[in-house]
């Protein structure tokens, strides 16, 4: 959450260095939804909030103001006279409420072309931009671009990062990493309760992982197989649970390495097979 509202603090950063170099400007931010075709105001702290509403998911067709055009045309709008420009038509009473009777709006495309957005400029008199004016808003839309496609990244590395963590809590299979030297960095809850502890605190506290071998050799073969093959397929063998009594697991495991190639621990899913053994065994 703290890295979105990085996001948000670096695209509005971006608008308040233009007011401060322009007193006469106010500039906003707004993101472009190609699936819905709108604009979203995303940054421009001095704009009106009641305009702002009104601006919020505009559709992005020429009549619906400066940025919609923009977006629309795919090219840099300059409106000097709001009260008198068609692109206007259906935002023009709700900018000069506000106050607002010059705009212009440049596109913010991504890396490989797409439309993220726009930059506008509005100002309080009727007017043009001289060409300080858009060398400025120019070397500022590429500073909105970068922020605009890390803010995306960054998004999407969360929504990754969420997708990963339901996965590892809610999959009925144990989930883990280890170290080499047995020190578990994690287990999901199917693992802990596979295990009959109450929590992965408790069963950190049993320290090394082989404490939970029937059989301890077991591990040291297992390990040696994984730095040779690089992982474990359909292993089988005992485990202990926090009561003592035993089950018999599958697991599947793969080595990680460190950047000088080096093993340091591994991480796999384990499978609960006791009552399907022991179906086998009454058969």
């Amino acid at each position: 959450q703290s890295r979105g509202k990085d996001g948000v603090r670096r695209i509005t950063a971006i608008t308040e260095v233009v007011e401060r170099v322009l007193p006469d400007a106010i500039c906003c931010i707004r993101l472009y939804d190609p699936v819905k075709r709108t604009l979203a105001h995303a940054a421009g702290p001095s704009l009106p909030r009641e305009y702002v509403a009104l601006m919020d998911d505009v559709p992005a067709e020429i009549r619906f103001g400066s940025c919609a055009a923009a977006i629309a045309l795919q090219r840099q709008i300059i409106v000097p006279d709001i009260a008198k420009d068609a692109l206007w038509e259906h935002r023009r009473e709700a900018a000069l409420r506000a106050g607002l009777h010059a705009c212009w709006s440049t596109p913010i495309t991504s890396s490989d072309g797409g439309m993220l957005g726009t930059f506008a400029t509005y100002l309080k008199r009727t007017g043009m931009p001289s060409r300080r004016d858009l060398e400025l808003v120019g070397r500022m839309t590429q500073l909105a671009r970068i922020a605009i496609e890390r803010r995306r990244g960054e998004d999407a590395l969360r929504e990754s990062e969420g997708r990963f963590r339901g996965l590892f809590d809610n999959v009925v299979e144990g989930v883990y990493q280890v170290t080499l030297d047995g020190h578990l960095l994690s287990a999901n809850p199917a693992l802990i309760a596979m295990l009959g502890y109450e929590s992965l605190e408790e069963l950190l506290g049993i320290g090394s992982t082989e404490a939970l071998y029937v059989d301890p050799e077991i591990r040291r073969k297992l390990i040696e197989k994984l730095i040779a093959d690089g992982e474990l397929v359909e292993a089988e063998y005992e485990l202990k649970r926090k009561d003592g009594s035993v089950i018999t697991i599958t697991e599947n495991a793969r080595l990680n390495r460190d950047e000088r190639n080096q093993p340091t621990g591994f991480e796999g899913t384990v499978t609960d097979i006791t009552e399907r053994k022991r179906a086998e065994q009454r058969f």
